[in-house]
This record gives structure tokens, C-alpha cells and sequence, in this order.
């Protein structure tokens, strides 16, 4: 099994449901990304290039 079919499975078992409705989908981003640092594109292409 792949590691998504395996946590889906191990889920399933525990009786878990992590799908989100699609209108949590904002929060959940912006949680992710909240403490990321914020660079311009510029920067972003200066540090992938370097």
C-alpha cells in the first residue's frame, strides 16, 4: 500500500474522517502558511538560482 491508501485504511479502521468540505479549504491554507516566510518572486528566482 502507499502511504495515502495506508492512512486512508488506518483511518477507515479508527473510524476517522479527515476529508475537509471544500469551504475549509481558505482556512486550511492559510494555516499551513501563516508562519512562512514571505518572499517576492524576484527573491524566490535569485534563491532557486544561486
Amino acid at each position: 500500500m502507499e502511504g495515502k491508501d495506508l492512512q486512508k485504511y488506518c483511518d477507515d479502521l479508527r473510524g476517522h474522517d479527515r476529508t475537509l468540505p471544500p469551504e475549509a479549504l481558505p482556512g486550511a491554507i492559510d494555516a499551513a502558511s501563516r508562519d512562512q516566510p514571505v518572499m517576492t518572486w524576484n527573491e524566490f528566482l535569485e534563491q532557486r538560482n544561486s
